[in-house]
C-alpha cells in the first residue's frame, strides 16, 4: 500500500499485512508517522519519495512503551508513477464552443436589425410622387381645412404606394390630428356664439319693443341651426382625431422613431383631454421641438382658465414661434388667447398676421370677424384734448 508523510508529503510504497498500522520514519524529513490511511492515487510525480532512503517501520510494543527498534523488514522504495494526461475535450464541448459562437451572431443581428428599424431605409419616389410629396408638405405649413384635406390625401396615397415608408403614414395621421384640432377649435368658437345668442335672446326678450317677438323667433331659428353645425363639427372632430390616433400608433409600431406619429397622438391627446398622455408625448419629443410648445400652451388653457393659464398658455404659442417663425398654428392660438383676454385689438393683430400667411385659413378669419364686431360694439375711450392757454387778461 502507499502512505504518505505528514510534514514533506513523501509517498512510500509498504507492503500491506494486517493487524495494527504501522508506524513509519520518513527517509526524507525523519518525521516518524502513523499510517493510518493508506494513499488511494498519486497525482503529483514530484512528491514521491523517490531515491530516499526508504522510511523503516517501527512496531510498538504491546501496552505502549519505547518504540521498538527499525524492523528487519524496511519498505520497498517508492516507485514513480506517471503523472496523468489531461482528458481529451470531448465532443460535447465543442459543440457547446459552437452553440456559443451561434447564439452571439444571433444577437448581433437582431442588435442590427433594430437599429435599421429606428432609421427608416427610404424608398427611392417616382418623379410624379416625389412633386405630390412636395406639395403635400407646403399644404400642410398652410394650416387651413382646404389644404390640410389635400395633404392628408396625399400621404394616404403615398403610404399606400410606398407600404414600407411609415414616414408617410405619420405625416397623414399629423394632417388628419390638424384637422380634428381645427374642428375642435371651431366647435369652441359655436358654442362661444351660442351663449352670447342665448344672452341677447334674454335682452331682447325683457325690452318692450313691440318687434322684440319677431327678432326673439329669428334668434331662436339661428340658434337651432348653430346647435346643428355644433354637433355635425363635434362628430367629425372626433372621427377625424380617432383616425389621427390609430394611424400614429400603427406608424410608431414600425418605427418607434417617428416624431410625425408623436405630434399627431400628442395633438390628438391634448385635444380630447387626455393632458397627462399629451406631456408624456411631449417630453418625448425633447425641448426645441415647436410642437411640443404648442401643445403644452393647449394644456394650459385646458387646466387653467384663468388668468395664470392664459399668461402661461401664451408663453408656449411664443416659444414654438421662436423655434419656428412660420408656424401658423401658433400664431392663430396668440389669437385666441388675446380673445379669452378681451384684448381684441391685440387678437386682431394675431388673426391678421396668420391670414397674411395662410389666407384661407378658417380659425383666424372666424377670430378676425368676431373681433372686429366686439370692437365695433365696444365704445372708444374719450380722447385727451389739450386745453388751450388762453391769454392774461389785463
Amino acid at each position: 500500500m502507499f502512505v504518505r508523510c505528514d510534514r514533506c508529503r513523501a509517498v512510500y510504497a509498504l507492503d500491506s499485512e494486517p493487524g495494527d498500522p504501522p508506524v513509519v520514519r520518513c527517509g526524507r524529513c525523519e518525521q516518524v508517522f502513523v499510517a493510518r490511511e493508506p494513499v488511494r492515487s498519486v497525482a503529483v510525480e514530484g512528491r514521491l519519495g523517490g531515491a530516499a532512503d526508504p522510511a523503516a517501520v517501527v512496531r510498538a510494543p504491546p501496552g505502549g512503551g519505547p518504540a521498538l527498534p527499525p524492523a528487519a523488514r524496511r519498505p520497498r522504495p517508492a516507485v514513480r508513477l506517471a503523472t496523468r494526461q489531461p482528458p481529451e475535450k470531448s465532443g460535447a464541448g465543442k459543440w457547446l464552443l459552437f452553440g456559443g459562437a451561434l447564439a452571439v451572431l444571433f444577437g448581433a443581428g437582431a442588435l442590427v436589425a433594430w437599429a435599421l428599424g429606428r432609421f427608416e431605409r427610404r424608398p427611392a419616389l417616382s418623379e410624379p410622387d416625389q412633386a405630390a410629396l412636395k406639395l403635400a408638405q407646403t399644404k400642410l405649413l398652410l394650416d387651413d381645412e382646404a389644404d390640410l384635406e389635400a395633404a392628408r390625401a396625399a400621404f394616404d396615397h403615398l403610404a399606400r404606394s410606398y407600404p414600407r415608408a411609415p414616414r408617410f403614414l405619420a405625416r397623414g395621421a399629423l394632417a388628419a390630428a390638424l384637422l380634428g384640432a381645427s374642428n375642435r377649435a371651431e366647435a369652441e368658437d359655436l358654442q362661444d356664439e351660442l351663449e352670447r345668442l342665448d344672452r341677447s335672446i334674454a335682452a331682447t326678450s325683457s325690452a318692450g319693443d313691440p318687434d322684440a317677438r319677431a327678432r326673439v323667433a329669428q334668434a331662436r331659428e339661428e340658434e337651432e341651426d348653430l346647435r346643428a353645425r355644433l354637433k355635425v363639427v363635434s362628430q367629425t372632430a372626433g372621427a377625424r382625431l380617432h383616425d389621427a390616433a390609430q394611424e400614429a400608433d400603427q406608424a410608431l409600431q414600425a418605427n418607434p422613431g417617428l416624431k410625425d406619429a408623436v405630434r399627431a397622438r400628442m395633438i390628438g391627446a391634448a385635444e380630447t383631454g387626455h393632458l397627462t398622455a399629451a406631456v408624456r408625448d411631449a417630453r418625448r419629443l425633447g425641448t426645441g421641438d415647436p410642437w411640443a410648445d404648442y401643445v403644452s400652451g393647449l394644456t394650459w388653457l385646458e387646466r387653467n382658465r384663468g388668468p395664470a393659464g392664459l399668461q402661461q398658455a401664451e408663453a408656449d404659442f411664443r416659444a414654438a414661434l421662436a423655434v419656428n417663425p412660420g408656424m401658423i398654428r401658433a400664431t392663430w392660438a396668440l389669437g385666441r388667447v388675446a380673445a379669452r383676454e378681451q384684448d381684441y385689438r391685440r387678437a386682431q393683430k394675431f388673426f391678421e398676421e396668420a391670414l397674411a400667411r395662410s389666407p384661407r385659413h378658417e380659425g383666424a378669419q372666424r377670430g378676425l370677424s368676431l373681433a372686429k364686431s366686439l370692437i365695433a360694439q365696444t365704445p372708444a375711450p374719450p380722447s385727451a384734448v389739450p386745453a388751450m392757454a388762453t391769454a392774461p387778461q389785463r
